[in-house]
């Protein structure tokens, strides 16, 4: 007979990846199947997969189910209960700022260019306050074609010439 574990997920951002895998590996440490289960958009996913878990868009107020069968069901029973009225609820606690960013050395064929650097949480204002462009995947691509482009109608000059 499966055990049934109930909850109102207090999470303030709902679940997500953070607070998903932390089921997912509690629920891969025992053998017996896991299904979880939310009641207000009758999502069902195995808690043994973070995506699937995940994928039942639980929010925060949403009444939950874990519905625990197999042979060792009384001992994940135990160990979820226990997860999920102590632990659970802060999973989704802000996560610690760190103190000092570590610094990597620009590599050598960058270096030659001269190039500014700034460090990830203050790249943007930093870099804009000091007239850098901002350089993104999608600018560096549109910076590719342009230079491609360049390249092409100094070709096509040079042959009509000839």
């Amino acid at each position: 007979m499966a055990l049934v574990i109930e909850f109102i997920c207090d999470l303030p951002n709902g679940v997500h990846a953070r607070p998903a895998s932390l089921v997912e590996t509690l629920c891969n440490t025992f053998s017996s199947s896991v299904e979880w289960l939310n009641t207000r958009t009758e999502g069902r996913g195995n808690a043994k997969s973070a995506l699937a878990i995940i994928g039942t868009n639980t929010l925060k107020g949403d009444r939950c189910q874990l519905v625990v069968s197999g042979e060792d069901e009384q001992q994940a029973f135990d160990a979820l209960s226990a997860f999920i009225s102590e632990e659970f609820p802060h999973c989704d606690a802000p996560l610690p700022t760190a103190e000092s960013m570590d610094v990597q050395p620009v590599p050598e064929s960058l270096s030659r260019l001269n190039p500014r650097c700034f460090t990830p949480s203050r790249s943007a204002p930093a870099a804009r306050a000091a007239g850098s462009p901002i350089l993104s995947p999608s600018t560096c691509a549109i910076q590719a074609r342009c230079l491609q482009r360049a390249q092409l109608n100094r070709n096509r000059r040079r042959w009509t010439r000839a």
